[in-house]
């Protein structure tokens, strides 16, 4: 995962200190030493904001303090009494616990639920029809950031970190393939205040018990990034300082705190219980609620109403442009005019009512008695720059049905677009990026109709336009063109749904694509408006294959076995390859096979079978081959897969190790290792058994007592070679 360059040191130094013992006398020649530039630091983009992000769940413990927003592509739930000074966006439900404060706003695709004496000063969406954009942007300002600091060029070092003192650079625990922390370690900035540590573990990275990162000399934590292949355990008490970027889960022990970010790519981050003191994240870095009738600090600035500047950056950000409430059936509208996906979006409303921001700038005012005057304010955040803030006010009474304005018609229609624009498409959770037009990407596409202009026209009952008002469209498995880009070339979509103003006389227009072929329904509602129309994407092409199966048995015995092979896309399409060089099957062992096909049919598969002798034994190779196309110098899209199966004889049995834990024991489980040596270190104590011995079902034990509630690493040697590392808390 890591690029490195091996070194002895850990600092560099170009100048030294020498003394020369000569015959005629004693010579001292001395220079100051001078050390390596600092590296750059990683830019977390539109990820800078969080404290916790994670691509499955979150749950934090009780007592805890996080300092930035909360992000999840599943469930969050938070610990009782907790502080937040942030935004929660949940791709499932938020479930906050007794006595919490959070000052900013919860998003959440499913139900919010708050506990007892919780305190939120921010709007609550729930139900939502996708994951916020902000999230989305985030996952993948992460995804960059990780493969940014993966290609620095890093020093080796040794896995077990304790006791070191590391000065500015790129570290990495490439020898050992893993890092441990028992103790402190001390990073030391030398009085420069942009000092940058990079850390890199290829594999995991687990700290000991009542473990510390220590910072010196002017080191900063929001400057300090661990970033590891895997996953990231702390112990209890653990103290650890600098952002963490880890490939897959967080687990943290109880009372562990962390100055600095917590990040997990694939998997989820896991709280213990956290102490009174224990706090995570950066000061500052939240998306926090302005309260009704508060103030900002900072610049002014330009523009009508109330525009000013709020924050602690130095540059100048943006100042929301907003255009006059509109009346709707649910409270008022207004638009965003220079919505900016890159910022962060919060909004209040005085007067008891909820602001909604939308992923297109739609801002909605809802909850409002009927004749109550309102300001509702908008205020866009970036990290380094000066927060834009702006207000504008409006009267409820002006809202609702009380203008005699209903929708009652939209129509809908939806023209296909050719194969000229095919794009390059690749999913993210919660939404989907367009790359088309990045030069060096040949994905996988369709072969035509690409993708739909889906347009309309929304009226009352008298056939009048309606300008400004909201129109949803929405459809299974469908994506929809935000209009934002999410990177200089890179599409945003929304998944399922989306919502848009329309025109001033009264028209709208969105794109459409799809994923996944065959035929879907887009339906377009307003109010008591709803149109459809039936829109349709072809067959996967056959350049679209990423995925190539081979099915057959372990091992065989009798007159004949059966092979099956798949093709299928990215998105789980079958793939139909024909043309000459694309596809290739190829038996090579006992028995005689039928007729092996050159191509995969309709359905995306190829099968065939392989008479036996009862003579025949021995071992046989499938393999199968994919060109998208057919093009053997081109690599990108080539696809080798083999299988093996033993014929007349039974297949090896299988070898696997597993650990647990129960009644203070740690168990440890080899299947399949008879007569080889098992040597496994359980945090300091050693294992050793010279040779496993035989048990039913092969599958042989081993319990160490060591205690309940013992954080510890248990490594597993077969013959002298490491085959498992795990991190556990016994039980």
């Amino acid at each position: 995962m890591f690029s490195k360059t091996k070194s002895d040191f850990r600092m560099s130094i170009s100048f030294f200190t020498i003394t020369s013992l000569l015959t005629l006398g004693v010579v001292g020649i001395t220079a100051s030493p001078s050390y390596a530039a600092s590296p750059t630091g990683v830019n977390l983009a539109g990820a800078a904001n969080f404290a916790v992000l994670a691509k499955t769940y979150v749950t934090t413990g009780a007592t805890s303090t996080i300092n930035g927003d909360i992000g999840a592509g599943a469930a969050i739930t938070t610990g009782a009494t907790s502080t937040h000074e942030g935004s929660l966006y949940a791709g499932a439900a938020i479930t906050t616990g007794a006595g919490n404060s959070i000052n900013g706003s919860l998003y959440a695709v499913a139900a919010i639920t708050n506990g007892a004496s919780t305190k939120i000063e921010g709007s609550q969406k729930s139900s939502q029809p996708g994951v916020s954009p902000l999230f989305s942007s985030a996952m993948s300002a992460m995804d960059a950031a990780i493969a940014d600091a993966s290609a620095r060029t890093s020093t080796e070092i040794s896995s077990e970190l304790g006791g070191t003192t590391l000065l500015a650079g790129v570290y990495s625990g490439a020898p050992a393939g893993f890092l441990t922390l028992t103790g402190t370690i001390t990073l030391d900035a030398r009085n420069d205040s942009n000092a940058v540590f990079i850390i890199k573990s290829p594999t995991y990275l687990a700290a000991a018990a009542s473990s510390r990162v220590t910072l010196v000399n002017g080191a900063k934590a929001s400057n300090v990034f661990w970033l590891t292949g895997g996953y990231v355990s702390l112990g209890a008490n653990a103290s650890i300082a600098g952002n963490i970027l880890a490939s897959s889960y967080v687990s943290l022990g109880a009372d562990a705190s962390v100055q600095g970010r917590i990040f997990s790519q694939t998997g989820y981050i896991l709280f213990g219980t956290s102490g009174p003191g224990s706090s995570f994240g950066l000061a500052g870095i939240g998306t926090t609620v302005i309260p009704p009738g508060g103030t900002g600090t900072g610049g002014t600035g330009t523009g009508t109403g109330t525009g000013t500047g709020a924050g602690t950056g130095t540059s100048s950000g943006l100042i929301p442009i907003l255009t006059t409430p509109t009346p709707t059936p649910e409270g008022v509208r207004f638009l965003i005019s220079n919505y900016d996906p890159t910022y962060t979006w919060t909004g209040a409303v005085t007067n008891g009512g909820l602001v909604g921001i939308s992923a297109t700038g739609v801002v909605t005012v809802s909850g409002l008695p009927s004749g109550t005057p309102f300001t509702a304010t908008i205020m866009a955040s970036k990290p380094g720059l000066i927060s834009g803030i702006k207000s504008v006010s409006g009267n409820s009474a002006n809202s609702g049905t009380a203008s005699g304005v209903i929708a009652t018609n939209v129509t809908i229609q939806a023209s296909p677009v050719g194969a000229d624009t095919t794009p390059a498409v690749e999913t993210v959770q919660g939404q989907t990026v367009d790359a088309r037009l990045l030069a060096s990407v040949n994905p996988p596409s369709y072969n035509k109709f690409e993708y739909y202009n889906a347009t309309g026209i929304l009226t009352d009952a008298q056939g009048r336009p309606l300008g400004g008002a909201e129109v949803t469209l929405s459809g299974q498995r469908l994506l929809f063109s935000t209009g934002s880009l999410h990177s200089s070339t890179r599409q945003n979509f929304a998944v399922g749904s989306i919502s848009t103003l329309t025109s001033a006389t009264g028209a709208y227009s969105v794109e459409v694509r799809s994923n996944v072929s065959g035929e879907h329904t887009l339906i377009a509602r307003s109010g008591a408006a709803i149109g459809a129309q039936v829109i349709k994407f072809d067959e996967a092409s056959d350049k679209a294959g990423t995925e190539l199966k081979i099915e057959t048995p372990d091992s065989a015995t009798g007159t004949a076995f059966s092979v099956s092979v798949s093709l299928k896309d990215p998105f789980g399409n079958k793939v139909h390859a024909a043309a000459a060089g694309k596809f290739s099957i190829k038996y090579v062992g006992p028995g005689v096979a039928s007729r092996i096909p050159v191509e995969t049919d309709a359905n995306g598969l190829a099968n065939f079978t392989v008479f036996l002798s009862p003579t025949d034994k021995g071992i046989g190779t499938i393999t199968a081959t994919y060109d998208g196309d057919a093009n053997t110098a081109t690599l990108q899209d080539n696809i080798v897969v083999t299988r093996t199966i033993y014929i007349g004889q039974a297949a090896p049995a299988l070898q696997q190790i597993s650990v647990g834990s129960f009644k203070g024991y740690v168990a440890i489980y080899a299947l399949g290792y008879q007569g080889q040596r098992l040597t496994a270190k359980i945090g300091n104590d050693w294992v050793i058994v010279p040779a496993i011995p035989a048990a039913p079902d092969n599958l042989y034990r081993w319990v160490e007592p060591v205690g309940f509630g013992v954080d510890c690493v248990v490594r597993i040697f077969i013959d002298r070679v490491l085959v498992k590392t795990v991190n556990l808390t016994t039980k």
